[in-house]
């Protein structure tokens, strides 16, 4: 542990005055992460050499009502409980971590975090051998996307930290990971194909005086990688579009306001009987074919569709 505290003491970010501010935000992230892995070694691994005499003698009889007599007895009972309690995560887990944690919201405590992914199921899945789809949501910058990932092949890589460390299991148990220490264990993973099937996130919209202001975007469907064959529902200034751009980059848009514009299909055939009173059509884009009445009074024709709906057109 000394030399792993020497590594945080040396990877503490200084500055000579020509770095920019996104090299020094960058290096706090990189030593933030650094320290957090260190917090978390340290607190995983709490033996009775990080408590002082003093130290663990208050906890002995806080927790456990020891006699503080210092005897022979009250020591022993020291050393038991130190492994005992301590590692068994009762300290760390409702005094440490848990009570500092909770301690101001209820929730957690004011988290800010660089970068968020569910995808744990991964090194799971590769445990037990299973090759489904992994389903999970990455947060990073403003963007939120939801992801299925897929076995590729049978190849598999180390699961690696986002600065390119792996992750070893802490032990035999595989129940949790560090990048901080190397163990017999390594983190294995199946090798994955991602798809973002759906992405929230700000983009650049023009309002209707011809300024541009950033708004949330929903973006649904994988798509052809260049944008194409995907579904976009974002709100402008005086409505809400939904938009469908096609593989042909062709673009098709339901603007919902006082009304609903859309992009309807226009007639592509029509087959009239005046024996039958019958009307025969299909639409632009679609082979499907529609069929209507209508019956001729004088002057007025009227059109009545299956659904009982009737129009009537007066020739003048």
């Amino acid at each position: 542990m000394p030399d792993s505290m020497h590594m945080i003491d040396a990877g503490l970010p200084r500055w000579n005055g020509s770095e920019s501010t996104e090299e020094k935000v960058s290096a706090i992230q990189n030593y933030l992460f650094m320290l957090l892995e260190e917090l978390r070694y340290l607190l995983r691994h709490l033996g009775k050499d990080n408590f002082t005499q003093a130290g663990a003698q208050e906890v002995v009889e806080q927790a456990f009502g020891g006699d503080g007599s210092g005897t022979g007895e009250t020591n022993n009972y020291f050393e038991t409980l130190i492994s005992e309690i301590i590692l068994a995560n009762t300290i760390l887990s409702n005094t440490v971590v848990t009570n500092e944690l909770y301690a101001n919201y209820g929730d957690i405590a004011d988290l800010t975090v660089w970068k968020l992914r569910t995808d744990y199921l991964r090194a799971q899945n590769y445990l037990h051998g299973s090759r489904a789809d992994v389903n999970y949501i990455s947060i990073h910058e403003e963007q939120i996307d939801f992801i299925t990932a897929s076995v590729a092949s049978p190849l598999r890589t180390e699961q690696l930290s986002r600065d390119g460390r792996p992750y070893y299991w802490t032990d035999e148990s595989r129940t949790r990971m560090t990048c901080m220490e190397a163990t017999p264990w390594p983190v294995t993973v199946y090798v994955y194909d991602e798809l973002t099937k759906m992405s929230v996130r700000f983009q650049e919209l023009m309002t209707t005086q011809g300024t541009t202001t950033y708004g949330p975007v929903i973006v649904l469907g994988a798509g052809d990688g260049q944008g194409n064959s995907k579904g976009y529902i974002f709100k402008e200034q005086n409505d809400l579009l939904i938009r469908y751009v096609t593989s042909g980059v062709e673009e098709t848009d339901i603007a919902l306001s006082d009304f609903v514009d859309a992009k309807h299909r226009r007639l592509a055939s029509c087959t009239i009987d005046t024996g039958n009173g019958t009307v025969d059509y299909t639409v632009e884009g679609s082979e499907e074919e529609y069929g209507l009445t209508f019956t001729v009074d004088g002057d007025t024709v009227t059109y009545t569709w299956p659904d009982g709906h009737e129009c009537v057109v007066n020739v003048v």
